[in-house]
């Protein structure tokens, strides 16, 4: 009886559980979550979307037709951003794909995917 008990919380237990990666993507670290946006651009959604990442932890965004500034740092093993006027912070964990995009996902297993490119991409914008 226990053991049946005991699988079912098992199951229970792990259809609870949201799956924070998709097939083919590894967590990365804070290290490497550094490395990966210091000084480099997000392209979101075919490029109507961009952000920089600069190192001074200044990151503008241009949505298709609207320029905003965040900031952005690195906490723990997570990417954490912060847009005025509000001063409260969202921090996401990183996961790169297997064909070289990253991917965004927040505590609610929400998920942004983008294509990184070298150096600021936002003088257009």
């Amino acid at each position: 009886m226990r053991r049946a008990a005991r699988r079912i919380l098992v199951l229970l237990f792990g259809l609870l559980v949201p799956l924070s990666a998709s097939a083919g993507e590894t967590k990365l670290s804070g290290a490497e979550v550094t490395e990966a946006l210091t000084g480099n651009t997000a392209i979101y959604k075919g490029g109507v979307i961009k952000q920089f990442f600069s190192e001074s932890g200044a990151t503008p965004y241009w949505d298709g037709s609207r320029l905003t500034r965040g900031i952005w740092r690195v906490t723990g093993d997570q990417y954490c951003s912060v847009w005025p006027p509000s001063n409260a912070w969202s921090c996401y964990d990183m996961y790169s794909t297997e064909d070289g995009g990253i991917v965004w996902v927040g505590s609610r297993g929400d998920r942004y995917l983008a294509t990184m490119v070298n150096g600021d991409q936002m003088a257009a914008q």
